[in-house]
């Protein structure tokens, strides 16, 4: 916790620097601030410098992807950033409860209404399928578990095919190239390519040598995909469900699409998130009042094992952009660097080139009580 604390800090302190200097007359550094539950404070000395605050909190808000708030203090500049957490911290549960076992092929999904941790087991018959609730949700989630994967098993152990379809983006670098059959695939025409030679690959190798490491094919919502590429996508993709040696984590917001029709019941898992009616969640989950349609649009599911005629029902664990950072960061065994992975999600401009060399700047200072 406190080296995670330490990343935070060290990375929201370089961005706050860069983002107020394209302001600043002279350059300047944070140097301290103040550490509470849900803001940081951080400490910057201009003088008597003429800024535009509102300007410099839009630019902030943005590029750190977060609330930010300015004001000014005995010649301080004082930047306060909102430190939201999600509901289950994925990092922490799998800490408190040291879970997966060491070299299981299991993902931690999140915890249930006992308190207990929900975990997949990729080594089971069958693939998983993730249907409804918030985009966000299903992302987070689907991330979660690739890096719950990742933390416990050598790249010689695992790989993973991230596909993604909708708005929103993954960050390019969550995972490190070894990890990474190829970098994220974002355009539809790159997912196909990549689904054909996997199914070739997997159809021309001999049983007895399907052996090393397992193959996760992530796919973060299916409909795009079906919708620009159906007939190229659905025959690699009906190969893959049959395949040994890999697992299928596949989301979509609809119950019903061609995919879905064709997979029959070849999903050892369900998971359901909130749908529009009754009717859907029926479908969804395979038996009517599940209530799959009452649940909260905060991260909540139902895993529903085959053959089950029950739901567990769990609130999904998720990993923030900071964490992910921290952790390529430590599997790439290199210092991280802000202008890679942020800001969240693609959706803003590479920041500027840093002007004034940061090797100049002494260490920040914050309240002691920041680490407790």
């Amino acid at each position: 916790a406190r080296v995670r604390l330490r990343h935070l800090l060290e990375s929201q302190s370089f961005i706050i620097e860069e983002t107020v200097n394209e302001y600043a007359r002279e350059p300047s550094y944070v140097v301290g601030g103040d550490v509470r539950a849900g803001r940081v404070w951080y400490e910057m000395p201009l003088g008597s410098q003429p800024l535009p605050t509102r300007a410099i909190e839009v630019d902030l808000s943005r590029r750190l992807g977060t609330a930010a708030q300015v004001s000014w203090g005995d010649d301080l500049l004082l930047v306060g950033v909102e430190r939201p957490s999600p509901p289950v911290d994925l990092l922490t549960l799998m800490q408190q409860y040291r879970v997966p076992a060491s070299g299981a092929l299991t993902a931690v999904l999140g915890l249930d209404a006992m308190g207990l941790p929900v975990q997949l087991d990729m080594s089971q018959s069958g693939h998983m399928l993730l249907l409804g609730g918030a985009a966000a949700d299903r992302q987070a989630l689907l991330q979660a578990a690739a890096v719950s994967l990742a933390l416990t098993h050598q790249p010689g152990q695992i790989q993973f095919l991230v596909i993604q379809n909708g708005g929103g983006g993954w960050p390019s670098d969550f995972l490190t190239p070894d990890y990474l059959l190829r970098p994220v695939v974002q355009t539809t025409d790159e997912a196909v390519h990549a689904l054909g030679a996997v199914a070739r690959r997997m159809a021309h190798m001999p049983v007895g040598g399907r052996r090393g490491a397992r193959l996760v094919i992530i796919i973060d919502q299916i409909e795009p995909l079906l919708a620009a590429q159906r007939s190229k996508a659905l025959k690699p993709l009906i190969n893959l469900l049959a395949a040994a040696g890999l697992t299928l984590l596949i989301s979509a917001q609809r119950t019903q699409n061609d995919f879905l029709f064709y997979a029959g019941d070849c999903w050892g898992t369900r998971i359901v998130g909130r749908v529009a009616d009754a009717c859907e969640a029926e479908t969804a989950v395979g038996w009517p009042q599940s209530g799959a349609e009452n649940l909260p649009e905060s991260g909540a599911f139902l895993l529903v094992r085959s053959g089950a005629r029950s739901a567990r029902y769990f609130q999904a664990a998720a990993v923030d952009q900071y964490d992910l950072s921290f952790l390529a960061g430590r599997w790439g065994g290199e210092q991280w660097r802000a202008r890679v992975i942020l800001p969240h999600h693609g959706r803003f401009p590479p920041f500027p080139p840093q002007t004034t060399p940061r090797k100049t700047r002494s260490p920040a200072v914050f309240a002691p009580r920041a680490l407790d």
